[in-house]
């Protein structure tokens, strides 16, 4: 009993120790490989925010620069009393210049100058256009000399949702306007994911989407799309960077940027998504760690039972050296008088068998006097059959004394000769009745070019 519980003691004190170090190392190293994944997986949201926002920001400010130069031209102009069909001159050969210098979401600049719309593409308004009434004018006129982006609306031109750049001139109220269709801004809003996952958007600071990577969700309220009512309220508290909110229930990290303090660019991905990989590597960790544990103590279990099997083992040899020792005595005591036995019968089965030998060959002899002597069809036909039975016997007796020899090793191979068509004979007659009992038919087909004789 003592014996079997230090033996246990012994497998299982090493084994707790190396199960005590491999938790210790897979939980500092699934904590370091968290760690590490979650900083990779915000520094990576951030990078990604942050140049879309800066491509984004580029965007506008081209668009910003050109109304910018453009409004100061026609400000100049303006006090300088030239005509307003000189300005539109300008604004014609400042729209076709923006249209070979830029791509083609920029399309046009128009104004409200002294008093009457004018375009650069040539577009005449409808009956009962009234260019104060419409957002880029009141944006523009409300900025105070400054650029100013216009919320999304319909373009009363071409139908198509736009947004507008506005500024009032500095030296009166008139406004100058450059549209942007947002294309390249839902272009941008489409490369606003972590990895390929989550989603992204453009909202404006009353949380219309100006773009976002579903576009059926373009110019719905950011309230429509997310649930959230104090979501709007974070990204503007937040302002750039990262933070965690509660959405629908999930866990979801948001990444912030601001555009030209207008916009923000927004990510939206779940910690289920984003940490996804994360954890299918940390469960992979364990499992490698679990298997690598499981494997130690089978092969340290396997060691130790082979160990205990080979001192058992070599007990159990001592033992049996000991017994086979005696059981050699004894055996070859035995043998000895199996061997005695054994030349004893040998011998008299030699001895009979060279007795019974002798008058079976005397009767075979006489069988064949009788065959040479008889014209008895029926004599020669029983005569027939006691040469064969009479050689089968001494076949047989032959056949011992072989056996004899064997056991006693004086057996000698000899060369005979004999008739092939009696073999054939004595096969079909040992053959024939059996199969005939079994309602087989008995074919036998010998080929002409067997010798009458073989020798063997």
């Amino acid at each position: 009993m003592d014996k079997s519980r230090e033996s246990n003691a012994r497998i299982i004190f090493p084994l707790i120790l190396i199960f005590i170090f491999l938790t210790f190392i897979t939980i500092y190293t699934t904590r370091m490989l968290f760690d590490a994944s979650v900083s990779n997986i915000h520094e990576v949201g951030e990078d990604r925010i942050a140049g879309v926002g800066a491509e984004l920001e580029n965007y506008l400010y081209t668009a910003k620069s050109v109304l910018w130069v453009t409004a100061d031209t026609v400000d100049y102009m303006s006090r300088n009393n030239i005509s307003n069909d000189q300005i539109r001159n300008y604004l014609v050969e400042e729209s076709d210049r923006q249209a070979k210098q830029f791509d083609d979401s920029y399309t046009g600049i128009y104004g409200y100058i002294n008093g009457e719309y004018l375009d650069g593409v040539g577009w005449e308004p409808p009956a009962g256009y009234e260019p104060t009434e419409r957002d880029w004018y009141k944006v523009g006129s409300a900025a105070g000399g400054e650029s100013a982006i216009v919320p999304p609306y319909v373009d009363a031109q071409t139908g198509a949702i736009i947004i507008s750049i506005s500024r009032k001139l500095p030296s009166s109220t008139d406004v100058l306007s450059l549209d942007l269709t947002l294309d390249n801004v839902q272009r941008m809003a489409s490369q606003l994911k972590v990895k390929g996952k989550g989603s992204g958007f453009v909202i404006d600071g009353s949380g219309l989407i100006i773009a976002h990577t579903n576009e059926k969700n373009k110019g719905k309220y950011l309230g429509d799309v997310i649930p959230d009512a104090g979501l709007l309220n974070e990204i503007k508290a937040n302002g750039q960077g990262y933070f965690v909110a509660t959405i629908e229930g999930d866990k979801n990290t948001i990444f912030v940027e601001p555009v030209m303090d207008q916009w923000y660019a927004v990510i939206t991905i779940s910690d289920r998504e984003l940490f996804q990989d994360v954890v299918r590597q940390m469960i992979i960790n364990v499992v490698i760690c679990a298997s690598i544990f499981i494997m130690i103590a089978f092969f340290y279990s396997l060691s130790f039972k082979n160990e205990r099997d080979y001192s058992r083992r070599v007990q159990e040899m001592k033992l049996e050296e000991q017994a086979q020792a005696q059981e050699r005595k004894a055996l070859e005591l035995e043998k000895n008088a199996a061997d005695e036995s054994s030349k004893a019968k040998t011998d008299f089965i030699a001895g009979m068998s060279g007795k019974i030998q002798k008058p079976v060959n005397e009767i075979i002899s006489m069988n064949e006097q009788i065959l040479a002597e008889t014209d008895d069809e029926r004599i020669r036909t029983n005569a027939v059959g006691i040469r064969r039975t009479g050689r089968k016997v001494l076949s047989i007796i032959n056949d011992i004394i072989d056996l004899s020899k064997i056991e006693t090793g004086k057996m000698e191979l000899s060369v005979s000769e004999y008739e092939t068509a009696d073999l054939i004979d004595d096969f079909v007659k040992e053959t024939k009745a059996d199969a005939e009992e079994k309602g087989l038919d008995y074919i036998l087909s010998v080929s002409d070019n067997i010798p009458s004789k073989l020798v063997g």
